[in-house]
């Protein structure tokens, strides 16, 4: 009997646990780099915090990002506490620019960032 609730135990976790939280976040990002930079998408979703980033080199753009992910964060985190948060959107949106942006600078992509960033901004 013990068995069997730890086996149905670990499979909510598989499930519902942070692992798989954090697995979904990453193939969502996967997903927006498959789309493109021309994709509505991608530029609706990122359009507008690339094109005030545009103009900086990555490491100063990630930098900015982080700055903006932690006030975001503490505005919320009041705003919760008030009962007047109703979406995690931007702070979806930061989170997944800052992996795009940290995937960027390790890759071959981060002499290319400039470009990329004016072509979603656009």
């Amino acid at each position: 009997m013990a068995t069997a609730l730890q086996e149905f135990d670990a499979l909510i976790q598989a499930e519902f646990g942070e692992a798989a939280v954090h697995r979904e976040f990453k193939n969502r990002v996967r997903r927006f780099v498959r789309l493109g930079t021309g994709h509505p998408e991608v530029r609706a979703r990122y359009g507008a915090r690339l094109s005030r980033l545009r103009h900086c080199g990555i490491d100063r753009a990630i930098r900015r990002v982080e700055e903006d992910f932690r006030a975001e964060r503490r505005t919320f985190q009041i705003l919760y506490v008030l009962g007047l948060a109703h979406s995690r959107l931007s702070l979806e949106v930061l989170r997944e620019l800052r992996l795009l942006l940290r995937f960027a600078r390790r890759s071959e992509y981060r002499s290319h960032y400039r470009a990329i960033a004016m072509l979603v901004a656009s």
